[in-house]
């Protein structure tokens, strides 16, 4: 990797994470005005991609190999902790409205736990609901679990850091032509917003950017092309909320061309952060109130559905509901990070490679 590169905490990630959560969970409360739930998960998708990228290339060029057993240990004990709580918590409130609810949630919570929401949601079959934006975190699970021997199989068979940059935007590139084929053979939207092989362009945004940070020549070239980065992250902090103010993730158009415009945008939004960029976007998002709020972005992500399920079990939703959904998930989340997670963190470091200024939330999905 490129001596110099920002391999410590990049703060104004935590900026971004917070806006993409929010994002999703305003989209979520069942209001008009906003449509842009699907701008969040491609934001957390293409981050996810870039911090897990990052990290094993750092562990890569820090030892010239991987621990893969260690990699998904440093995984599982960072998001199943939490992500059993919250299954413990729906089961439990499942249980105070009913036992048919009950019942339904049994499957929903089996999948949760499993990786199979992103399966059932794909397929149409009747299952998750309390945690069915979980879906999401089943496909991140399943990308970051394969992306070490990819990254492994890139670096045996080009070991030029540029020409894996390439070779990764080639593979993402051919995921989005094969969303738009799918979907001009009339493939139904529910699959290609949730299967493995129509997701991969927006991780895979992530883990080019990562590549092409590490790669001297590549780096160079971003940082003449975009500058400062603040014309760039104007721009795409423009398209990404008109892109939530109008787009229709389910229609065609978006499915064949808007999903590759929103990944553009995203891709450009983050090089700036990625290339250690201080301009004004960067302050503002690296501010101690972003931060704070993205760092629990993870488990706000985590706790808003179910509270809103169970705020619309007792009649209670709309954009009313934003506000009192918005601080339910944010003391859960400060429960959980306080009195589960960390303890977990602290038990995953022990299979951690020594890194310099390493940091555990670097390697957080969101």
């Amino acid at each position: 990797m490129r001596e110099g590169a920002p391999q410590g905490r990049l703060l104004p990630i935590e900026g971004v994470r917070a806006l993409a959560a929010l994002s999703i969970l305003v989209y979520h409360s069942g209001t008009r005005f906003w449509q842009g739930g699907f701008v969040g998960v491609e934001v957390f998708f293409a981050l996810s991609g870039f911090l897990a990228a990052r990290s094993c290339l750092n562990e890569i060029g820090l030892s010239g190999g991987f621990s893969w057993k260690n990699w998904c240990a440093r995984r599982l004990l960072r998001l199943y902790p939490a992500l059993a709580l919250v299954v413990a918590a729906s089961l439990a409130a499942a249980a105070f409205f009913g036992a048919e609810t009950l019942r339904a949630q049994l499957l929903d919570s089996f999948c949760a736990l499993f990786a199979l929401t992103d399966v059932f949601r794909a397929l149409e079959i009747p299952g998750p609901n309390w945690t069915a934006h979980v879906w999401f975190l089943a496909l991140d699970l399943k990308y970051c679990l394969l992306l070490p021997p990819f990254l492994l199989a890139l670096r045996k068979a080009l070991p030029d850091s540029g020409k894996q940059a390439a070779a990764a935007a080639g593979i993402a590139l051919c995921a989005w032509i094969w969303r738009a084929a799918l979907s001009f053979a009339g493939v139904g939207p529910a699959y290609l917003n949730n299967a493995f092989g129509t997701r991969a362009d927006a991780f895979l945004a992530g883990v080019v950017l990562a590549l092409a940070c590490s790669d001297g020549r590549w780096r160079a070239r971003l940082e003449a092309a975009l500058g400062s980065g603040t014309r760039a992250m104007s721009l795409a902090l423009c398209a990404l909320f008109a892109a939530g103010l109008f787009a229709d993730v389910d229609s065609p158009h978006y499915i064949r061309w808007g999903g590759a415009a929103v990944e553009a945008a995203v891709f450009l939004l983050l090089a700036p952060i990625a290339l250690g960029a201080d301009n004004f976007w960067t302050r503002q998002l690296s501010r101690p109130a972003f931060v704070r709020a993205g760092g629990l972005s993870y488990g706000v992500y985590l706790w808003h559905y179910p509270v809103y399920v169970c705020m619309g079990e007792l009649g209670f939703g709309g954009g009313r509901a934003i506000p009192v959904c918005l601080a339910l998930s944010t003391a859960a989340a400060l429960a959980s990070w306080a009195l589960v997670e960390r303890r977990f963190l602290r038990i995953g470091g022990r299979f951690r490679a020594p890194s310099p200024r390493a940091d555990a939330r670097d390697e957080q999905d969101g």
